[in-house]
């Protein structure tokens, strides 16, 4: 069983509670993409870029209208964003033996008591685009392997 510090254990709640209707991250194959072949890995890469704009803005929102943070894509929006995830990150998902593979096999569907796994891939989206904005020859890529560790080829 985890253990929340009492001082964030209400805060853990009301991310909990801000969950409700929060937008699935729904790819159309849910599998590890390293276990995908490539065509669907691709097709999972792009709905990532389809999406990954509208879910950012999303994002954007539900942290201003739940939680009062302006999560603008700058130095002091990145800084909010960080403090939010201090006090409010540990109520987006528990912490049970074996939760991470859920990234692998988004399998429970990331609604109800799940649905904070939406919330980490956006977080991601956030970080992802702010330092693109930071390092514009940054960009989105499908991670394909690399060449001096043969076997993520």
């Amino acid at each position: 069983m985890a253990v929340t510090y009492p001082r964030l254990w209400l805060k853990h709640w009301r991310a909990r509670q801000a969950l409700t209707n929060y937008p699935l991250y729904d790819v159309p194959h849910k599998a590890a993409e390293r276990t995908l072949p490539e065509e669907q890995a691709r097709e999972n890469f792009d709905y990532f870029m389809r999406v990954k704009l509208d879910r950012l803005v999303f994002f954007q929102s539900w942290l201003r209208n739940n939680f009062r943070v302006n999560a603008s894509l700058d130095a002091g929006g990145a800084q909010s964003v960080d403090r939010w995830v201090d006090d409010y990150g540990g109520g987006l998902i528990g912490d049970e033996w074996g939760r991470s593979s859920i990234f692998d096999s988004y399998q429970p569907t990331w609604i109800r008591r799940y649905a904070g796994c939406n919330v980490m891939v956006d977080l991601g989206i956030f970080m992802g685009e702010f330092m693109i904005l930071k390092r514009p020859k940054l960009y989105w890529e499908m991670y394909q392997g690399h060449q001096i560790e043969p076997a993520t080829f």
